[in-house]
């Protein structure tokens, strides 16, 4: 098995843990400057049953979450334009109401994963894209 394939399995995993049962009032926020990619993903947790909300930069994700919409989860582009997703994790990781907003980091390239997730103001999971 691949890493890439411990690392999607575990995303599967995550996902069941928080089905859209458990999350019934709240939704997915997806973060991704890639049209293609962010409809992908959309459509797929669609097709298992959760809300989803999407923002192509991360000036577009801190609007959503400041705007209220209840947001139980964030999947984000490391790799992004202007505001990379590093950035954007950290700002919801200090802000009070977020801080504990369980949050995956989407990577297309290799980076010090393991050694983000340990930190404080990094995400909860990779997963390759």
């Amino acid at each position: 098995m691949s890493q890439d394939d411990v690392i999607n399995n575990d995303f599967y995993k995550f996902l069941s843990k928080h089905n859209k049962n458990e999350i019934p009032n709240g939704c997915i926020l997806i973060v991704d400057d890639d049209y293609d990619q962010l409809i992908l993903f959309e459509a797929m947790l669609k097709k298992c049953g959760f809300d989803v909300v999407t923002a192509n930069s991360a000036t577009e994700a801190v609007e959503v979450l400041m705007s209220g919409e209840k947001i139980t989860l964030v999947i984000t582009d490391v790799m992004m334009p202007q505001i990379d997703g590093e950035s954007l994790i950290r700002a919801i990781r200090s802000s009070e109401k977020y801080e504990d907003l369980p949050i995956i980091a989407l990577t297309a390239g290799c980076i010090e994963a393991q050694e983000w997730t340990k930190r404080d103001d990094g995400p909860d999971m990779f997963c390759l894209k």
